[in-house]
């Protein structure tokens, strides 16, 4: 009895530790899967004290504070409800459910465990409108995305300054600021992390919030199968990226609107961010419904309230980083 509680606390002890301080902790074993290192998800469930469940289309990993639902050979997964975007799709060796490393280090282990990620003490906030003065950005058929977004943006501020932060936002008027100087200043003002605010069109069907950060090197963007070598400013950030971005999905889910996914992609402002970045679509112009919703007051305070929310749970998250 006492060798058995002595060898399940020794084993407790070392998930634990592996946890807490995994650049410390060797790598799980890899195997190559269409020319890919992956691993076995049984064997990263074991690292994160979680057990795996499998059926012939999906694989589950659980914990008593996590959920984490994959289906194979599909390029999604959904984390405790929320929808993420996988760099590869998961699939079946031998019968045994794999991840690829990438998602496993760079996507998987940053939104479930903060030690994951590099510290910061968030002071500073650019909060960033998209598009402004002869820009319009996308037009639904009575309103602008220029001026809803810039009203959102606003009501973000007013919440991170109230809670404490310096927020800077790079427009506050109908005014065109070029996308090279947007993510600039970041630099100018010493800011600790960057959001930019945008709505979304499509066709008229299509509704729902995305939020989207850079893809780190060597990988694709969510849209797209090209994969890019070049290293940018912002893949310095890769794993707090993903996790501010995760915040800010999972805080829109108030909104009850259609949750369209954490993704990835090179837009300009998130590879040139020298700081933590994530750009957030709040939803479709294109969209009647939506289009109301996005013009109206009450609907604008939940969107800001949510991003505010995704950026201060960011921030405590990575107070506690390495």
């Amino acid at each position: 009895m006492a060798y058995n509680l002595i060898k399940r606390f020794m084993l407790t002890s070392a998930i634990a530790f592996c946890l807490i301080y995994p650049v410390l902790c060797p790598a799980l074993n890899s195997i190559t899967f269409m020319d890919k290192p992956y691993i076995y998800l049984q064997d990263a469930a074991k690292e994160l004290g979680m057990t795996m469940s499998k059926s012939s289309e999906y694989c589950s990993l659980r914990n008593s504070t996590a959920y984490i639902s994959f289906q194979y050979d599909k390029k999604f997964a959904t984390i405790n409800g929320v929808k993420i975007s996988l760099l590869y799709p998961p699939s079946l060796k031998s019968g045994a459910p794999i991840i690829s490393q990438k998602d496993y280090y760079n996507v998987i282990l940053p939104i479930l465990n903060s030690k994951t990620l590099k510290k910061q003490i968030i002071k500073t906030i650019v909060i960033d409108p998209g598009h402004g003065g002869n820009d319009n950005g996308t037009s639904g058929s009575y309103s602008k995305e220029k001026n809803i977004v810039l009203s959102i943006s606003r009501k973000v501020a007013n919440i991170l300054s109230s809670s404490g932060y310096k927020v800077v936002m790079t427009r506050n008027s109908n005014k065109f600021i070029p996308l090279d100087t947007r993510a600039a200043v970041i630099d100018k003002y010493n800011g600790d992390l960057f959001v930019s605010i945008h709505c979304n069109s499509a066709k008229k069907s299509i509704s729902g919030y995305e939020t989207f950060v850079l893809a780190p090197q060597g990988t694709s963007s969510t849209y797209s199968t090209k994969e890019v070598n070049k290293y940018e400013n912002g893949n310095r950030w890769d794993k707090n990226n993903e996790r501010l971005g995760f915040e800010i999905q999972k805080a829109l889910k108030i909104t009850n609107s259609i949750d369209r996914g954490l993704k990835h992609a090179r837009f300009s402002v998130l590879k040139n961010a020298t700081k933590p970045a994530a750009l957030v679509e709040t939803g479709f112009l294109s969209n009647p419904g939506e289009e109301k919703l996005l013009n109206t007051p009450s609907y604008q305070d939940k969107v800001a309230k949510a991003i505010a929310s995704g950026i201060i749970s960011y921030a405590k998250a990575a107070a506690n980083g390495n």
